[in-house]
């Protein structure tokens, strides 16, 4: 009995295998062969460390903090020209400089130093504001900072700060002198023969950079006087809310 069943179980994997198509075969073995190949990429990718998740989340913070300053300072400082917005000190040269460049011309030879002052004045602004928040985070963080430099972990972390720190130090400032040294130079060959032999075609290079940066501030323009626009529209809106309720904001709308 035995090895009647054992022949019937043999027939019976040879009729599967054989009412199975050839194709179908050949699939089913790729796959066999993929799928070790498969796991072995999976278990081959390198995960990251703590420091670097931790130093890709600092970065992330970061570059979206400063884009959202930047974003509500222009926002600020264009509502401000238009005289819709809270007034900044100091922001009238930079506005005349705005209004001459929305109107084709030439900005003052100020209009960089002007962009600074207003900018930072803004930016003071946002940080007086979170001053009282950022002064009781920082009062903890170094008590906490001091308790674990107590400890012989901590005063080992503190001086590869500390040797990371000066290694920093010491090559920005190496960094420094060999950008200034090589700036030296060639502004010494520019004076001698580079001025004489592209001179010509940096001016044409000029010209076209003008002309693009041109193109691209009208661009930056129409979408700053809309950005003030909709900011107009929202503040009424809301404010027409707040004082006459949803029929009176939505009356804002018609306007």
């Amino acid at each position: 009995m035995a090895k009647k069943d054992a022949k019937h179980h043999a027939a019976s994997n040879n009729k599967s295998s054989h009412s199975t198509p050839p194709q179908q075969q050949q699939q089913q073995k790729a796959q066999k062969k993929e799928s070790p190949k498969k796991d072995e990429k999976k278990t081959s990718e390198p995960r990251r460390g703590f420091f670097s998740k931790l130093f890709g989340f600092i970065w992330s913070c970061v570059f979206y903090l400063t884009i959202i300053l930047a974003t509500s300072s222009t926002i600020a400082i264009g509502l401000d020209c238009a005289g819709k917005g809270t007034p900044i000190p100091g922001s009238a040269p930079l506005c005349k400089d705005i209004s001459l460049l929305g109107s084709g011309k030439k900005p003052s030879a100020n209009f960089a130093q002007n962009v600074k002052k207003t900018y930072e004045t803004v930016f003071n602004g946002y940080h007086a504001q979170a001053q009282p928040h950022l002064t009781s985070i920082h009062s903890s963080i170094s008590k906490q900072w001091k308790q674990f430099t107590k400890s012989d972990f901590g005063k080992q972390v503190e001086q590869v700060l500390f040797k990371i720190h000066a290694w920093i130090v010491d090559k920005w400032v190496k960094t420094q002198r060999f950008v200034q040294a090589q700036w030296a130079n060639v502004n010494a060959w520019w004076k001698k023969d580079g001025q004489k032999t592209f001179g010509p075609a940096l001016e044409g290079f000029k010209l076209g950079l003008k002309m693009v940066f041109q193109f691209v501030l009208d661009i930056l323009s129409n979408v700053a006087t809309l950005l003030m626009h909709f900011a107009v529209r929202v503040k009424t809106f809301f404010v027409a809310l707040a004082d006459g309720g949803f029929n009176a904001a939505m009356k804002t709308l018609n306007h």
